[in-house]
Parts: C-alpha cells; sequence; structure tokens
C-alpha cells in the first residue's frame, strides 16, 4: 500500500494535475515533490517582466494559496534523484523514500548550456528559466551598456527587444543560419532578421563562441573568426532539455523524452508523465513527439490528473501556438512550418514592411502550419482550416 498519490516537479503541468486530482474527486493523499521552493513559476512571463510591461507577481499564475486550498503535503526544497517504478518508490536528496499508489513526473525541463569553454561556470552567463535567474538578469540590466545573447530563439529575439529598449547595446548569436529556427519558416525569418536588425540589434548567424573569459566587470566573448565582445553578461536562450537524471531507463521507455499514451500514462500503469518531460501524440505528425511549451504542458498535466483520479480523459493533441509582439510587430505561428516533403507547398502573400504578412504551409494539400506578421484576422480561419484537415470536430488545443 502506497502512501497516496504523489506529482514530482513544480511547473504548470504540476499545479494543474494537483488541481485536476482534487476536481476530480479524489479526496486521499496528496503529495508534490520539488527542489523549488515556492510557487509555480512561468518563464515565458519573465521577458514581459523585465521589460516592465507586467508585474513579479504575474509570474506566478496559481496564487498565493494554491498548496491549502487544494490540501496538498508540500516538500519543497528537496530534489527527487531516484523514482522506482518497479517498486512504486521514491528517493529524495534529502534521503526521504515514499511509496506511491499512483505518481506523475512533472518535472519540467532545464536550460541548455552550450559546452563553450568558460561558460558554464561563467558568472555572467544567465539563463532565464527559474524565478532567481529572472531576479538576476533584472539586477544586470539595471547597469548594463553591452550584452550578448546565445540563442535567437522566440525568447531570444524578445529579450533582444527587451535590451534594446533599455538602452544596451545587445548582440544575438545563434549557430543556426536563421532567427527563430525552431519554428519560423526560412522567409518569414528573414522579414523578422531585417526588422530587428533595422533597429539596431547586431545579428551574428551561423556562428558561436569559441571561449568565454570572466573578467572584473563582465566577460570577454571570443568568435571563432578572432574577433572579441566585452558584455556586462550573457543571456542564455539556447534551448531547454526535460529532466529525466533520476529515471530508470530500464524502467520508463524513454525516447528524447518520457513516453506516455493518450491518457498520459507511461509504460507502468500507475505512473504518467506530463510537460515537458515528455513525449506525447502529436496531431500533425501523427506520431509522439516533444512540445516544450506552457499551454500544452498545463493541458497535459490536467488531463493527467484527471486520469490519475479516475476520470478516463484523453489527451487529443496540441497545435503548437505562439504569439509575441516584436517591436511594433505582432509575430504569430501555428503548426508546423518547417514541415519537408515533396508533397509540401507553400503560399506566400504581404509585405510586413507595408502591411499584413502570412506564409502558409501545406502537406498534400492540408493546411499544416503557418507564420503570419501583422496579420491576426486570419489566425481564426487557418485554424479552422488545421483542425478540418485533421479531422476534429472542435478545436485542440
Amino acid at each position: 500500500m502506497g502512501q497516496g498519490y504523489f506529482v514530482l516537479g513544480n511547473g504548470g503541468a504540476a499545479v494543474q494535475a494537483l488541481k485536476a486530482i482534487r476536481v476530480a474527486g479524489y479526496t486521499g493523499e496528496l503529495h508534490q515533490i520539488s527542489d523549488d521552493s515556492g510557487r509555480a513559476f512561468n518563464p515565458m512571463v519573465a521577458p514581459y517582466f523585465l521589460a516592465e510591461k507586467t508585474g513579479w507577481d504575474t509570474c506566478f499564475p496559481f496564487g498565493k494559496n494554491f498548496i491549502e486550498e487544494h490540501q496538498i503535503t508540500a516538500h519543497y526544497g528537496d530534489k527527487v534523484v531516484a523514482l522506482d517504478a518497479d517498486s512504486s518508490t521514491i528517493t529524495t536528496a534529502g534521503g526521504k523514500v515514499f511509496n506511491y499508489d499512483k505518481c506523475l513526473i512533472a518535472t519540467g525541463a532545464r536550460p541548455v548550456i552550450p559546452p563553450i569553454p568558460g561558460l558554464p561556470e561563467s558568472h555572467c552567463a544567465l539563463p532565464l528559466r527559474e524565478p532567481q535567474t529572472a531576479q538576476n538578469m533584472l539586477k544586470s540590466l539595471s547597469s548594463a551598456s553591452h550584452a550578448l545573447i546565445l540563442g535567437a530563439s522566440f525568447v531570444g529575439v524578445k529579450l533582444a527587444e527587451v535590451f534594446l529598449e533599455k538602452g544596451i547595446r545587445v548582440v544575438l548569436v545563434d549557430i543556426a543560419s536563421q532567427v527563430m529556427p525552431q519554428g519560423a519558416h526560412k522567409h518569414a525569418a528573414q522579414h523578422v532578421e531585417k526588422y530587428i536588425s533595422s533597429k539596431g540589434i547586431d545579428i551574428r548567424l551561423g556562428s558561436s563562441l569559441s571561449r568565454v573569459d570572466d573578467v572584473p566587470e563582465g566577460a570577454i566573448c571570443h568568435f571563432p573568426d578572432g574577433t572579441m565582445e566585452k558584455v556586462d553578461f550573457i543571456a542564455v536562450s539556447a534551448g531547454i532539455r526535460p529532466n529525466l537524471d533520476f529515471i530508470d531507463t530500464e524502467q520508463v521507455n524513454i525516447a528524447r523524452a518520457v513516453c506516455t499514451n493518450q491518457f498520459m500514462q507511461t509504460n507502468k500503469p500507475n505512473l504518467y508523465a506530463a510537460g515537458d518531460v515528455c513525449e506525447s501524440f502529436d496531431r500533425l505528425s501523427l506520431s509522439q513527439q516533444w512540445m516544450g511549451t506552457w499551454g500544452n504542458a498545463c493541458y497535459q498535466g490536467r488531463v493527467a490528473g484527471m486520469n490519475m483520479a479516475g476520470s478516463a480523459t484523453r489527451y487529443a493533441g496540441s497545435i503548437p501556438q505562439h504569439v509575441s509582439p516584436i517591436f511594433s510587430w505582432t509575430y504569430m505561428q501555428i503548426g508546423d512550418a518547417l514541415r519537408e516533403g515533396a508533397a509540401v507547398k507553400y503560399e506566400e502573400s504581404g509585405d510586413p514592411f507595408s502591411g499584413p504578412y502570412k506564409i502558409i504551409i501545406y502537406d498534400d494539400g492540408v493546411v499544416v502550419g503557418a507564420n503570419l506578421i501583422n496579420s491576426s484576422i486570419d489566425l481564426a480561419w487557418i485554424k479552422k482550416e488545421m483542425n478540418k484537415g485533421l479531422g476534429l470536430q472542435s478545436e485542440v488545443v
């Protein structure tokens, strides 16, 4: 007999699961274990906090009294170091051992720190993932005049805007050949690159750093061509990696992340996974995929929690969507704009420098993705066409 239900983690997936477990009627012992020390933090809001467009509390979307309101026994500041799925046992760094009836792995992901000599140990390297790193970056902004952003992701581009508007000279570096390489079609990316470059951002694509040397008032960033940039800090936006170190791969099926079915169950019936730590069914590719987005993590967490509490609920799959202002532009991305293959075609129209722009991706005649700039009016019908092509009666998240 276990000690009740356990949720590992403290992000969107974990908290939505805890809420769903109670909403679905489970009244037994409910535990949460996390190496965090407080409320769940949404890192996607952090750039807007740094830009002073939202307050600090907005980064914590679930309120101050969530634990008490949902009668959860919280074990904060204690990291899970081992999970034995065969014996349903959890071990923490603090030496505690728990036996669970059901457990959800929702430990999220951590920032990728590229293995550039000097970068991992640099006191100037600041990823934007946790509350403390957000506060560290805010402190650095108050006195900085020159910053380097490593990674031209959506977050990297947004940070470049925030820093520039605070009067900081910005160098944006990515080893990829385009900005926003994880989701922007190369044509849309070219427009964004031209636009943010015109604002004064120094963009260096197809490049990385060869070495980072800390100095008393910042860091010296060395490039492979021999050039250097002395900066006050380095914002690391090079992606995320699922937190899987405590899971025995002989017991739990893992590909890029933990594999789950449409009920968010792993290969062990009493063990679930949700959020950035798992792979799940993707409607667009009809395969198991990893999707590291806040909205999808929350959706998966709700589904997992409902199923843990005995309320059978299927995860219908998500269509990835991203909306972000970039200076005075509004950039939107939905679905898979990077689709390749003989049957893939695209339609492109407009010029974002003078009006709306869109590029729509088709696979065998079916809409599978789009990038929109200043073209919000087109989002609704594109989503409708995507859902129709996927054979859905109603829109999935």
